[in-house]
């Protein structure tokens, strides 16, 4: 990774802990940064871009590698509690448009968890099955789900508990919706 990327990110981040997102200009960035507009598009297409990255690290560093350990749900958890640490980044991020972009971002980051590399790394894949499911179909489905859940969590102020809310998206991902309707729901 780029020291120069990191910075960049991190500098956005400070910012927007005294400007909203819609104040704070990409020559804002690069002379907070410091560094010329030409280097920010180097790396980044622009703000939202900025957010996206930001997003798909953290996840990459306080998710990922906890999904080889199936217990207790820890890879959950420790996104949420990261995103609770973040708390003014990740809020911040949400009040820009009531979680649409928060919900983009995260469903990149998302993305990671079902690439092929990264599932080898963590699970143990089964292949030559007949009856795949359409790897997009399945993007779509748990990563719009996931930042669903997470950026719903962010909306009510975080005040669900990062084991409740670890315990419930793990127990909707494992689990058909007619059992959790019939069994876990009411």
């Amino acid at each position: 990774m780029s020291e120069t990327k990191k910075k960049i990110a991190d500098t956005f981040i400070k910012l927007l802990e005294s400007s909203p997102y819609s104040k704070i200009s990409i020559k804002d960035i690069c002379t907070a940064t410091p560094t010329s507009r030409n280097t920010f598009y180097y790396y980044f297409e622009g703000k939202e871009a900025v957010v996206e990255w930001i997003a798909s690290q953290h996840y990459l560093k306080y998710c990922l590698p906890y999904f080889k350990i199936k217990q207790d749900n820890i890879a959950a958890k420790s996104f949420f509690q990261y995103i609770l640490d973040y708390r003014s980044f990740y809020t911040a991020i949400f009040k820009v448009d009531q979680g649409s972009l928060l919900q983009k971002c995260l469903r990149a980051a998302y993305d990671l968890g079902l690439e092929k590399q990264n599932v080898l790394e963590y699970a143990k894949p089964v292949v030559n099955r007949n009856e795949k499911v359409d790897y997009h179909l399945c993007l779509c489905y748990c990563n719009a789900g996931t930042a669903a859940v997470v950026s719903s969590w962010i909306e009510g102020g975080m005040r669900i508990p990062i084991e409740k809310m670890a315990r419930d998206l793990s127990m909707m991902m494992t689990n058909s919706l007619e059992e959790i309707r019939d069994h876990y729901l009411y």
